[in-house]
């Protein structure tokens, strides 16, 4: 519920902060009015400069969203230059928090998967992906009902559900490999992550857990997909298996899953309470001491790290190195341009009135009807004004990348298993061409990570110089691309064991 000119805090009370959550801090509170118990997630729009449009695109989604397996929206207020998002309140805390005495048991899983699914028939039947399904955005109520949360990256597919999406968002653990690969997805992706986070929820993390998150952007197209070992019943190994089938079209529908053994078996969620208690005998005993005690070590560890090294990989974002290049906002990066044309660092907005509504304490916020922005704005009363433009989210997103990957016959290669580089030699130009399908190089790193991430530094800079510079880098990869295929994939292989060794060096 909105109202117009209003203070959040005239009805809402801001209390301890429970997390962090995709482009803000959560806190507890409690509505003045009914004493009810809310969450609170306040955004601070001067620091989310880039995420403007992800913020628009969240709260569209929670506003349309009404089912009893997703978390309740209940409004959205600007007060200066913060924005207050108000949702339901789940005291039962997430699976990942829920986890922390010990990974569930099987029967716990079956329910907690059994309401996934319905959850997920709703937003597929509504034409809406979550896209970052894990347990982390799993949320309980007191009584044990389950509840989807974290919109901050669902998609919406125009029209029909045969309408893909091309965007690249999510956690790299849990992304299916057409998500990856770029070559377009559906709700099948979700179903994806649905399998995932079973594997999480058994074992206590997601596979591949122990490597950079870079290598495992290419380690999932690659492999084949992940399985349960025996130790697990027969019904959760085939569920699974189901789930994470390479083909989205051989995976079944959230629906179709509905009717598997292993769901069907599944009890009612008033069990779940027991998942609860587990995890406040924990805290009594103080597990919860020791485990704040190992976050307060590796927060200070992270004090001494460049922030250029950090990437935000719950929704695959970058940061900009502080004092160099600043990112702009809104700066459409439709694919790897090789020549750059900066009238395209300015974009006009048109205003649309579909979605929820945001209340301003500081007077009604009112939505462009034909503002251009420029790459370095940093009015926040401009980003304001954009937020009640809740625009269709079939429009460019600043993240969409282009698949142009097609495969190439290789001839660079290493030997695995001791690590060390195959020379090149005489009967190379006779195997060129004669590859099996599975042994040639992927170009999907060249394609969909690093010709983009160059382009995205074009609105980033400002001499003629430098986006020459920037513009004959992309040729020079595409080039080292053509004559060594495969390049590209060795050299960020490189790169990610280079960054694994310094880390364990520290």
């Amino acid at each position: 519920m909105d109202s117009h000119h209003s203070d959040p805090e005239e009805f809402y009370v801001k209390q301890d902060r429970i997390g962090k959550g995709s482009f803000g801090e959560v806190f507890k509170g409690y509505d003045k009015r009914s004493q009810k118990t809310v969450a609170i997630k306040i955004i601070d729009l001067e620091s989310a400069e880039d995420e403007i449009e992800d913020i628009q695109q969240e709260i569209q989604i929670l506003s349309q969203l009404d089912s009893p397996h997703v978390t309740k929206y209940h409004g959205s207020y600007l007060k200066g230059s913060h924005l207050w998002i108000v949702m339901e309140y789940c005291s039962g805390g997430s699976c990942s928090d829920l986890m922390k005495p010990g990974v569930f048991r099987e029967e716990y899983i079956a329910i907690i998967l059994r309401e996934l699914l319905r959850g997920l028939d709703y937003l597929h039947t509504e034409g809406k992906l979550h896209r970052d399904i894990k347990a982390a955005n799993i949320l309980l109520s007191a009584g044990g009902e389950v509840k989807l949360a974290d919109f901050g990256v669902s998609g919406q597919l125009s029209g029909t559900l045969s309408a893909k999406k091309n965007t690249f968002v999510g956690t790299p653990y849990w992304m299916s490999p057409e998500v990856i690969k770029q070559s377009g997805y559906d709700h099948k992706a979700d179903i994806w992550s649905l399998g995932i986070t079973a594997i999480e929820l058994a074992k206590g993390e997601p596979p591949y857990a122990e490597l950079h998150p870079m290598k495992v952007l290419f380690l999932i197209p690659k492999n084949p997909p992940p399985q349960l070992d025996t130790s697990f019943s027969k019904p959760f190994r085939e569920f699974v298996s189901y789930c994470l089938q390479r083909d989205p079209r051989d995976r079944p529908s959230a629906r179709e899953l509905l009717k598997h053994k292993f769901i069907r078996m599944a009890k009612k969620t008033s069990y779940l309470t027991e998942l609860i208690e587990r995890h406040e005998r924990w805290k009594s005993e103080g597990g919860e001491r020791v485990e704040e005690e190992i976050q307060d070590r590796l927060e200070d560890l992270s004090t001494t790290t460049d922030p250029e090294d950090l990437w935000d990989f719950g929704t695959v974002r970058t940061a900009a190195r502080p004092g160099t290049v600043g990112r702009a906002s809104g700066v459409q990066s439709t694919g790897p341009p090789l020549t750059w044309d900066y009238n395209n660092t300015t974009r006009s907005r048109a205003s649309s009135g579909s979605g929820g509504s945001i209340t301003s304490a500081n007077g009604p916020s009112r939505g462009p009807s034909a503002e251009t922005d420029t790459p370095n704005s940093s009015s926040i009363t401009a980003k304001a004004e954009r937020l009640p433009s809740l625009s269709s989210l079939d429009r460019s997103n600043p993240r969409k990348l282009d698949q142009q990957a097609t495969v190439r016959h290789g001839v660079l290669g290493s030997n695995e298993g001791n690590g060390m580089r195959r020379e090149p030699s005489a009967d190379d130009d006779d195997l060129e061409g004669h590859l099996p399908e599975d042994d040639l190089p992927d170009t999907t790193m060249l394609d969909s990570v690093v010709l983009p991430a160059i382009a995205s530094l074009f609105p980033r800079v400002s001499t003629q110089e430098a986006r020459i510079a920037l513009s004959a880098l992309q040729r020079a990869f595409t080039e080292a691309e053509r004559t060594i295929p495969g390049v590209t994939l060795e050299l960020v292989n490189e790169i990610v064991d280079s960054v694994e060794h310094v880390e364990d060096d520290r």
